[in-house]
């Protein structure tokens, strides 16, 4: 199955490696003057743009190959998926909470820490991973093959 994909900077990126979309998606324009942020809006098919992404990476450009359903769509909001990591985290006696450090996560999921329930111990558990979509808690299975099938991110 063909899954097209667009291109996703958290950081703000002018790099002359991005003309090589253009190859791959002949209604991208490159422009050189241009600083590119969020989504690039190319469609390319996630299979090509494993290599751009591999490429960006090793030259120091952070980028993550995404579905474009996760552009095009409408995704849940933080908070609805704060409520949906917090019921999860109930079945597992833990609690969850918002952190910084899972900013920069890839813009298909939302990520929460996931917290001990025992107060004995101030323990981290993990984390919780809401698809932006459709709501599901990511494994970290679907996460890693996610990352390896997308972004070459072993």
């Amino acid at each position: 199955m063909q899954k097209e994909c667009d291109l996703y900077f958290y950081d703000s990126v002018k790099s002359d490696r991005l003309r090589f979309i253009e190859l791959l998606d002949k209604n991208f324009i490159y422009d050189s003057g241009k600083s590119y942020v969020g989504f690039l809006y190319a469609k390319v098919d996630r299979v090509k743009l494993v290599s751009v992404v591999a490429d960006l990476r090793r030259n120091g450009i952070a980028c993550f190959s995404v579905p474009i359903a996760y552009r095009d769509q409408e995704t849940i909001p933080m908070e609805m998926a704060f409520d949906l990591a917090t019921k999860h985290a109930k079945t597992v006696g833990a609690t969850v909470a918002i952190s910084v450090r899972h900013q920069k996560v890839p813009p298909v999921l939302w990520a929460f820490d996931l917290i001990s329930g025992n107060n004995d111990e101030e323990k981290s558990g993990g984390v919780v991973m809401i698809d932006r979509l459709d709501g599901h808690v990511w494994t970290l299975s679907e996460y890693e093959e996610y990352l390896y099938d997308y972004n070459n991110v072993l």
